[in-house]
């Protein structure tokens, strides 16, 4: 159990720094500091990282439920992750657009190289996302399914 609670330890660690890079970080302008499109980023990935915490030291103190549900939680992020990262990817034109108008639509002007910026490094969080989520569901799901003797 000690394992799967460092697993999950670690990656509530994982999910807190893409949470704070979405949050510090400004693609659009190339600037580092406070990106107040990048609240959002940070409230789930910093919630996520709390409940996946929690769920960690309940682990350690020998309670299995916890580390399924990290386990499941992993998952939803991993696919969650998965399919954002790619829908973006796919048309990254049709992304940039988006994007423009929804900027547009708040008062913001950007221009399309500064567009695209953004939605590559929204990509590139996903993806950072995805990744660690992916990693953590397979270690931790090969070390649960053995039940208390991992």
């Amino acid at each position: 159990m000690i394992r799967n609670s460092v697993t999950l330890l670690q990656y509530a660690g994982y999910l807190l720094v893409v949470g704070l890079a979405s949050a510090f970080y400004n693609a659009a302008t190339g600037e580092a500091g406070f990106n107040k499109h990048g609240v959002s980023g940070l409230i789930a990935c910093g919630s996520a990282a709390v409940v996946v915490f929690i769920l960690g030291w309940l682990t350690g103190k020998g309670k299995e439920w916890a580390a399924w549900t990290g386990l499941v939680l992993s998952f939803i992020l991993f696919a969650y992750g998965a399919h954002t990262v790619f829908g973006l990817l796919r048309d990254v034109d049709l992304s940039t657009i988006d994007l423009v108008k929804k900027r547009a639509e708040a008062g913001e002007t950007l221009t399309d190289q500064a567009a695209k910026n953004a939605v590559l490094y929204k990509a590139g969080i996903f993806g950072a996302m995805f990744i660690f989520s992916l990693l953590t569901f397979l270690k931790l799901g090969t070390a649960v399914r053995r039940s208390k003797s991992a």
